[in-house]
């Protein structure tokens, strides 16, 4: 078949070496060939095909070895959304995805480098590659139901499909690797041209069409989620659509004029220079037809329903409900989640000290090191259910003065203790997400008999969970959210239990769904506020009422949900605060044309080597970030720049 012109040596290079990728067969099989002649052989090569997936990958990168780094994901640490203490220390290192959040990206060597693998980016050509050789070979494997070839053909089809969508997500517009090209090919038909937007969403979108109607292909459940847990199902493929649409629709390639002089050998721009609402309507579509495909395979919203030895209160139960939405196992709110084993780390690096023996036996278990920042803490909601700064009712101006914690609230705070204003009348996903000083956390270890027995947070100077080696929080908070509930550190018991990280889950395409149709019409619909209020629901708020209610009687902004960009900002603020700390707010930020608002902001936190409260609270800036318009698409390695002088370098590289 024809190619547009472009390629990169490094996918040159794969082309060449493919059919030893001996790491994919059994040590005594040395051809692709053999790969491909019994069903266990090429079970190894499905195993291969998903191994390219990022948000699976949690890496070994750590001289004490955490096996839970995440400088394999640029969506979980590049916006900042969570910080480190600095980016190597005895006990972790994250030199890539940490580094590109503190402005050091570069195209001379990428960090992250996903186009040629490198910098701890993994090779996603290289995915679609093996993608390619998977659907072309799988047919001819003799020991295998047509039925089961089948279903294999669609999910490889769907990885395929969702390795394009990653790389236009970092990159914008990439080369379609369409079918493998021959070794004896001409160099000319070997170096691939970069294909337009809408050319890759077109292809994309087609090629899932495809997998989603293979006969007895894909469906709606696995079949044994113990072991099969993470494999594509069609309500994962209806998603990876629905992203993919959603991303083709917003702004940053949707009449993104900032690129009219980006354009390929012919002249035309890799982006379209006007703005489509089409491309939301079809978006939305997408969206539901997900959210629907999803609820018929089962799918909710997430309630705790988990045994415990006594009957929790509504408040903990409302805090289970959310934290265990993400750690829980087999939920009904996860449509793709990955990684079983692979959580266990990035616990440990969230995880604070909470007992004199977790700081002093087991210090890897609780290193306390990947923290939200003061901007990410600030962004909860107040108890009424608007923005701090929004809030009538609210004491915005004062809200780092200092204060007493409530004796009546065993779950969320310290009795009595001092803390400030901004840490009280929060909404119940500040409880659940963050750790604070003055705060609670609880597990099982604490409170396996009694609710109230949660640890305390007390995170100043001198402190268990405060200043300590290089183990403590620089900020002064912790992300609770990733942690489990289920987690013991004792002398008898030092075990976490480990999640399946998720990559879509059902508020998610909620949110989409909303904001795509949103997008569509010049003020909200019911179904626009409907299914943001679902959302609102699970995380206990508009008790009784709605949003629209909410912000009536408690925003000094009353009439922001009944206008269009008022219910856009709502979406917003709504998918930063519910998806926190899960990979979602760098690329949205960036599929919105935000960066220069929310990541170009200091980093702060408290003054954590104070002891005194007064001096404790005084905030300080860890980091000043530099977004700049560049920094919306991801550089190519120059290296692959100059061997291929058809491929052209993203804008201002």
């Amino acid at each position: 078949m024809k190619y547009k012109h472009l390629f990169t040596s490094t996918l040159l290079a794969i082309l060449i070496t493919s059919c030893n990728y001996l790491d994919i067969v059994p040590d005594n099989i040395a051809t692709l060939e053999m790969a491909f002649n019994t069903r266990a052989n090429a079970e190894k090569y499905l195993a291969t095909c998903y191994n390219f997936v990022p948000t699976a990958h949690f890496g070994q990168s750590s001289v004490a070895g955490i096996a839970a780094n995440l400088d394999h994901n640029s969506g979980l640490i590049c916006g900042g959304e969570m910080w480190y203490l600095k980016p190597e220390s005895h006990y972790y290192k994250n030199i890539t995805s940490f580094n590109i959040a503190r402005g050091m990206q570069n195209s001379n060597d990428p960090l992250l480098n996903y186009w040629d693998g490198g910098q701890g980016g993994y090779n996603i050509f290289r995915g679609i590659h093996e993608c390619n050789i998977f659907i072309d070979n799988i047919d001819r494997v003799p020991d295998m139901r047509m039925e089961e070839k089948n279903k294999w053909k669609a999910e490889v089809m769907t990885l395929k499909a969702y390795y394009i969508y990653y790389l236009m997500l970092h990159y914008g517009p990439i080369p379609l690797l369409k079918e493998n090209i021959s070794v004896e090919a001409d160099l000319d038909m070997m170096q691939l041209e970069r294909e337009t937007i809408n050319d890759i969403v077109t292809y994309t979108t087609d090629l899932l069409d495809e997998a989603m109607n293979i006969p007895s292909g894909l469906t709606f459940n696995v079949t044994s989620p113990r072991t099969e847990l993470g494999r594509i199902t069609l309500p994962i493929a209806k998603a990876i659509k629905a992203k993919l649409l959603i991303l083709a629709a917003s702004p940053l390639f949707n009449g993104n004029t900032m690129y009219a002089e980006f354009v390929n050998s012919e002249g035309i721009p890799f982006f379209d220079q006007e703005y489509k609402k089409e491309k939301w309507e079809a978006a939305a579509a997408a969206c539901l037809d997900a959210i629907n495909t999803a609820h018929e395979a089962g799918a909710s919203l997430y309630k705790f329903d988990e045994k415990l030895n006594y009957t929790p209160s509504s408040t903990l139960q409302q805090e289970l409900t959310l934290r265990n939405t993400i750690t829980g196992r087999f939920n009904s709110e996860i449509i793709w989640a990955l990684g079983s084993n692979a959580t266990d780390g990035i616990q440990n690096l969230c995880q604070a000290h909470l007992t004199s023996y977790s700081l002093g036996n087991r210090m890897i278990r609780s290193c306390s090191q990947l923290v939200p920042s003061l901007e990410i803490v600030e962004q909860f909601y107040t108890a009424n259910g608007v923005p701090m700064d929004e809030d009538k009712d609210y004491e915005y101006e004062n809200r780092y003065k200092l204060t007493t914690t409530p004796e009546d609230d065993p779950i969320h705070f310290t009795p009595n203790y001092t803390t400030i204003k901004m840490h009280l009348n929060r909404e119940p996903r500040f409880y659940a997400y963050i750790g604070f000083d003055g705060g609670k956390w609880f597990s099982i270890e604490c409170c396996n008999d009694n609710e109230t027995s949660s640890y305390p947070i007390k995170s100043k100077k001198g402190d268990i969970a405060g200043v300590s080696d290089e183990l403590y929080s620089p900020t002064g908070y912790f992300t609770k959210k990733l942690v489990s509930y289920q987690n013991v550190n004792t002398s008898a018991t030092n075990i976490n239990y480990v999640y399946s990280f998720p990559i879509i889950r059902l508020s998610d395409l909620y949110l989409l769904y909303a904001e795509a149709l949103n997008e569509l019409n010049e003020t909200p619909t019911t179904d626009v506020y409907y299914y943001v209020q679902q959302v609102r629901n699970k995380a206990g708020l508009d008790e009784g009422g709605s949003l629209v209610n909410t912000w009536r009687n408690h925003s000094n902004r009353p009439d922001k949900p009944t206008t269009q960009r008022g219910m856009r900002e709502i979406i917003q603020k709504e998918r930063m605060i519910e998806l926190a700390f899960e990979g979602h707010r760098y690329h949205d930020v960036r599929r919105w044309k935000l960066g220069s608002t929310y990541l170009n902001t200091q980093i702060k936190g408290w003054s954590v080597l104070e002891q005194d409260p007064e001096y404790f609270y005084n905030a300080r800036v860890l980091f000043t970030r530099k977004f700049m318009p560049r920094d919306y698409l991801w550089p190519i390695k120059t290296n692959s720049i100059n061997r291929n002088p058809k491929l052209v370098q993203n804008p201002q590289w």
